[in-house]
């Protein structure tokens, strides 16, 4: 078991559907659970199916999304967990205030998953774009309802530029230092 720098931190995957959260998610997740780290993940898609299916995509719903799944991240840190969150969070001021007001008691890195429009249209795994096209989703995130590029990420992984491993690694090196 590595013995590393920190337990109980928030990774905070943002970006388009189909920028690569998800898979990323999985792929640190692998990696940490390798070296026995206690890590949990929390999925923008599945809390949306369960937890949080009482929510809509209006903006005020959005945010409150967020707001949940950040009081969860929070509660299972101070537990010592790694928590890695996928979720899309298309508004500035919502990462704001994951960091500053919701998980300002633990580390928390917010990572943007970084893939273009075009891309995450091909990419397109869970058929949403498709959906968005034929009106069958309305406010769809980067269509009809923004997203807001991040001002100032704790990291930005280029999921065009990088394989998953690459990104992987990236995050080992930025926010897992072995000691």
């Amino acid at each position: 078991m590595e013995n590393y720098n920190s337990l109980g931190k928030v990774i905070w995957f943002t970006g388009l559907s189909g920028a690569g959260k998800t898979t990323l998610s999985n792929n640190l997740k692998l990696k940490l659970e390798k070296d026995g780290i206690p890590v949990i993940q929390l999925d923008g898609d599945l809390l949306r199916e369960s937890v949080h299916r009482d929510l809509g995509f209006s903006q005020n719903d959005r945010k409150e999304n967020v707001r949940r799944t950040a009081e969860m991240a929070k509660m299972l840190a101070e537990q010592n967990y790694c928590v890695i969150v996928s979720l899309i969070t298309p508004i500035e001021a919502f990462r704001q205030m994951i960091k500053n007001d919701i998980v300002n008691s633990v580390d928390c890195h917010i990572v943007y998953v970084k893939a273009s429009f075009q891309t995450c249209q091909l990419r397109d795994v869970k058929g949403l774009y498709e959906k968005e096209k034929a009106g069958l989703i309305k406010n769809f995130t980067g269509t009809k309802s923004p997203f807001e590029e991040p001002l100032k990420p704790d990291l930005v992984l280029s999921t065009e530029e990088s394989t998953i491993d690459q990104c992987t690694q990236q995050l080992m090196n930025q926010f897992f230092v072995a000691c």
